[in-house]
């Protein structure tokens, strides 16, 4: 099999608790050089790590050692930032079997142009989404397996790794994502988007951010997992106002209850303070409120920038994002957005994200500290995770 490569999706390809010889164990014996994937069950989720894998390693001409590292940071970035329940199987329970240092030579050289990318100028980090799309149609033998009758497509283009996950309809749906880390100064607390731009019916769509004039908690929010698949009712719909003792919800069924003005957490009043549900606020960089999660369900706030950037952050991203902590004493920002949506069954593409820029917001900023930042990231970090290489636009 030699120079195989093996990039495997699935629990038991290795099976090294299984004790039978298996597919990793034999194609390694026969000349393979490498074998990524799970050790043993479980795994979840491998799609993204293995296209970020295999788009370093065979795109760029890199070697094992710096693909493995471009997929565990990429799949860091959506884990942490999305708290993916079943990341947590592929953090840790994945390894590369081979020569860290082997690298294969590239099929073809990338165009630069046609990734999606970043740039970051110290106060401010660009997303660039890619020149085009491609739709790819899943293989038969795929569908096979699913049972599925009839066609699926998946969007591919360099520099975006797909969250893929079991769906209803009896198949993968898959969700193309730009995983972004950048490392960012000590007194970083996050990011804000100021602006972005996106084409949705063949129209360029840009919208800028007002957030600064909106009231850091009252306003409009929305229980978007309801809302958005068109199954809400008068209870999913909240404003949120300040009184004299605190804050209140009011809901368009005429029902309200206080929260706490320093928690925001629901009182006696709440009909559902019997039950021992909570509300926990979420809040952005800046300090603003962006949603409320009641009972476990979030209720996301749709007035900030006008309903034309709340349309924007529902389709792109939705203010989810983590930050690490380095031995240098520097930050990792570990960002997930989504690029695209379109109909897997037709094939058709019906938005993209083209740019947006994402404010970095931090206490006293200093421009020294900010100009000491290296564009490399390296290995280390308080819980021995791999830190992210950044996007050089190789």
């Amino acid at each position: 099999f030699a120079p195989c490569v093996m990039l495997s999706y699935g629990c038991h390809a290795a099976g090294i608790d299984e004790g039978i010889p298996s597919c990793a164990s034999r194609v390694m014996a026969r000349g393979g050089v490498c074998f990524t994937g799970s050790p043993r069950c479980p795994t979840a989720i491998a799609t993204l790590w293995n296209v970020a894998f295999n788009e370093l390693l065979d795109g760029h001409g890199r070697s094992l050692g710096e693909a493995n590292l471009w997929a565990h940071n990429k799949f860091l970035a959506h884990h942490r930032a999305l708290k993916v329940g079943l990341g947590k199987y592929t953090l840790m329970n994945r390894f590369t079997l081979g020569d860290p240092a082997l690298r294969p030579y590239p099929s073809c050289q990338p165009d630069v142009a046609q990734m999606a990318r970043h740039s970051f100028d110290k106060a401010n980090i660009t997303v660039t989404g890619p020149e085009k799309w491609s739709m790819v149609e899943v293989h038969p033998d795929q569908l096979k397996e699913w049972k599925f009758e009839g066609s699926l497509f998946v969007p591919v283009c360099p520099g975006c790794a797909p969250e893929a996950h079991w769906c209803g309809g009896g198949y993968d749906a898959q969700t193309p994502y730009y995983q972004l880390a950048v490392k960012v100064p000590s007194n970083a607390k996050g990011v804000v988007m100021t602006e972005v731009t996106y084409n949705k019916d063949s129209k360029d769509i840009t919208v800028e951010d007002s957030a600064s004039s909106a009231d850091p908690v009252c306003g409009e929010y929305e229980c978007s997992q309801y809302v958005d698949n068109g199954n809400g009712n008068d209870w999913h719909y909240v404003t949120v106002t300040q009184e004299e003792k605190g804050y209140k919800w009011s809901n368009r069924a005429g029902v309200s209850w206080m929260l706490d003005a320093e928690t925001l957490d629901i009182g006696e009043d709440c009909p559902y303070h019997s039950q021992g549900r909570h509300n926990e606020p979420q809040r952005n960089a800046a300090g603003l409120v962006t949603s409320m999660v009641f009972g476990g369900e979030a209720y996301n706030r749709v007035d900030v920038g006008g309903p034309e950037m709340a349309e924007a952050k529902k389709l792109w991203w939705r203010e989810a994002q983590h930050m690490e902590e380095l031995s240098d004493g520097s930050k990792l920002l570990l960002l997930p957005l989504k690029m695209i949506q379109y109909d897997q069954k037709e094939g058709k593409l019906q938005s993209f994200l083209k740019s947006c820029t994402l404010k970095v917001i931090a206490d006293d900023v200093d421009l020294a500290e900010l100009n000491k930042i290296a564009g490399v990231a390296e290995r280390g970090g308080g819980r021995g995770i791999a830190l992210a290489m950044q996007n050089r636009g190789e």
